[in-house]
């Protein structure tokens, strides 16, 4: 689930709430990584989500800030999740659709 605030400005931050859901029975996400993904060629600045753990059937809230540098409309294609978990030599991510 994701929430927007109410007003978006260009030039100034704004916050999107993610809520995440772990669906494995047993095992815990750690280390996890969140951005939206946008369809456009303007600049987007972002931070992302994070996570340290999200414990199995569990919900987690995590919070990313975007600064859109110019007005219109900016179309999402979905969620980047990402982790580099176990070790940081590479990094694992699947993208969920809008």
């Amino acid at each position: 689930r994701r929430r927007y605030h109410d007003t978006i400005y260009a030039g100034r931050p704004t916050f999107l709430t993610l809520e995440v859901t772990n669906t494995k029975r047993r095992f815990a996400s750690f280390s996890v990584e969140i951005e939206e993904i946008f369809d456009t060629d303007q600049p987007i600045k972002q931070r992302p989500g994070y996570a340290l753990v999200v414990r199995a059937g569990q919900r987690h809230t995590v919070t990313t800030r975007l600064t859109f540098e110019r007005r219109g409309v900016h179309q999402s294609q979905g969620l980047r999740i990402a982790t580099p978990f176990p070790f940081a030599f590479f990094r694992k991510w699947r993208v969920v659709s809008a």
